[in-house]
């Protein structure tokens, strides 16, 4: 960007006013020598400054309106401040874990980083948003890793950015997700099938009971728990298999009228002691981070973005 337009004719001016007297004097005798009077070449010189000085201020105006002068620098300070509050949350993931009764850290599979949704949209202005999630994702290992601490359920560790208008600007919240039951592995070939107390001689896999010989599956008899999606102040609960979310008129999961949002965004189903997410829409669905591509298991306290934008739709799934 030229001096002009950064700093301003005035400033320019005490900058370099030297070598502008010298150009002026310079303007000057060319004049007197096609005018052949030093009034009338005083005066056209005066009159020429003048043009040159307003068409200066005019360009660097147009500038500023156009983000290349001083007037736009505000949305790069902007992430550099949402920046400096993540880089400061992801410092802090140590305080989520918690103690054992074996002495040990634990550590949740996902932990929410809650931050104002200005600086969530700056910093996805100012770094790319897949770099943030696999960037975080990484430090949380390394803060794992670092505190010798052992993950509480099966899955990845991540850090799952979450818009909350609650927080005010340059403020953040640790929030781990709470950790399914662990499943139960099956007894090895030829042990013995000790029933566990108080289970009827039935083992419990999650939402899933398995006869303890083997027999059928009767998960499927099971009644279907609710499903509630919280979206900022909305509820919508089904207990339907099939039922359908989105903003049209006829789902069975109404999400608020926003441009992420599809008539029919997806639909969700369940099967085998766990409800799961269909994409139907156009534009992008992710849970948790992770983009939804055909069919994606949903459990209790996940996280669903309806639309690929950074300022997507957001809600929590509550599950039974």
């Amino acid at each position: 960007m030229p001096d002009w337009a950064r700093h301003g004719p005035m400033e320019l001016w005490r900058r370099r006013r030297w070598p502008f007297i010298a150009g002026a004097i310079g303007v000057l005798i060319v004049l007197y020598l096609i005018t052949q009077s030093v009034f009338d070449s005083i005066i056209l010189l005066i009159v020429l400054a003048a043009v040159v000085i307003v068409a200066l201020i005019l360009v660097a105006r147009f500038a500023e309106n156009q983000g290349r002068g001083p007037a736009r620098r505000a949305p790069s300070q902007a992430g550099r401040d949402a920046q400096d509050v993540w880089q400061a949350a992801l410092r802090h993931l140590p305080e989520t874990f918690t103690m054992a009764p074996d002495r040990t850290l634990l550590a949740s599979d996902v932990v929410e980083l809650r931050m104002n949704p200005d600086d969530l949209r700056a910093l996805g202005e100012s770094i790319d948003p897949q770099l943030v999630t696999s960037s975080s994702a990484d430090s949380y290992r390394a803060r794992i890793a670092e505190h010798g601490a052992r993950l509480a359920g099966s899955g990845q560790p991540m850090v799952a950015m979450v818009s909350d208008p609650d927080l005010p600007p340059g403020r953040y919240r640790l929030q781990p997700r709470p950790v399914d039951q662990p499943r139960v592995p099956p007894p090895a070939a030829g042990a013995d099938r000790m029933p566990p107390v108080g289970h009827d001689d039935r083992t419990m896999a999650g939402d899933q009971m398995t006869a303890a010989q083997d027999q059928l599956t009767v998960a499927d008899r099971l009644p279907v728990p609710p499903l509630r999606l919280l979206t900022g102040g909305t509820v919508a609960e089904t207990t339907k298999s099939g039922a359908r979310a989105g903003r049209g008129g006829d789902v069975e999961l109404r999400l608020p009228d926003v441009p992420t949002v599809s008539r029919v965004h997806a639909e969700l189903t369940y099967s085998d002691g766990q409800w799961w997410i269909t994409n139907q829409g156009r534009n992008g669905l992710t849970v948790n981070g992770s983009p939804v591509t055909s069919q994606s298991p949903v459990s209790d306290g996940d996280v669903i973005q309806w639309g690929n934008r950074h300022d997507a739709l957001t809600s929590r799934v509550q599950v039974g």
